[in-house]
């Protein structure tokens, strides 16, 4: 299983900006951790399978964040991810705070509902992140974007709240994010 350099448009939104703002102090982490094979790197938008791991998986009804699932599996079957850096695809972050809100509950839950399906320390492993470094990059961008920082501080933490509430009954057919879907971009935003 292969997966890559996922990167987001150049925002627009207020709202899209603080996300990125946020994201931004979690991509340095794909390369930080684990030499770049690590969960951080994982989204759906970009993985490559072996074919008979492919053969071998089936997906329970209870899980929504199917990228996660495979990754998780994949190495429970004793399989190596690895990141491939120069493989990048360009994606849409949301850019109304209600979509956001829907994904990133549906994202702060996924870990929880694994928890169903995989041993405990293989989820906190794999989502381990020293002090030091989750420090570090939040730091920074707090110094760089202090508005959009505090903002998305205060959004992502109702997320984690609503994300623990509501883990185990989260709608596998959720509602779409539907301004991540729209790539009519203003020109030089790529």
């Amino acid at each position: 299983m292969c997966g890559g350099n996922p990167l987001p448009f150049a925002p627009v939104t207020f709202t899209e900006k603080a996300i990125r703002c946020s994201l931004d102090s979690y991509l340095p982490l794909r390369y930080k951790l684990k030499d770049g094979n690590n969960v951080f790197s994982v989204m759906g938008c970009l993985l490559a399978y072996k074919k008979e791991f492919i053969k071998k998986i089936e997906i329970p009804n209870d899980v929504a964040a199917n990228d996660l699932y495979t990754y998780l599996t994949y190495l429970s079957f004793g399989y190596k991810y690895r990141c491939v850096p120069s493989a990048i695809v360009k994606y849409r972050l949301p850019q109304t705070l209600k979509d956001h809100i829907k994904q990133n509950v549906r994202f702060i839950s996924a870990p929880i509902v694994m928890k169903n399906h995989f041993p405990a320390h293989l989820i906190d492993n794999e989502f381990y992140i020293p002090l030091y470094l989750k420090l570090l990059y939040r730091i920074e961008q707090l110094i760089k974007h202090p508005i959009l920082s505090v903002y998305i501080y205060i959004v992502n933490s109702y997320c984690r709240y609503k994300a623990l509430k509501t883990a185990n009954n989260i709608d596998v057919k959720w509602d779409i994010a539907t301004s991540t879907k729209t790539f009519e971009l203003p020109k030089g935003h790529i």
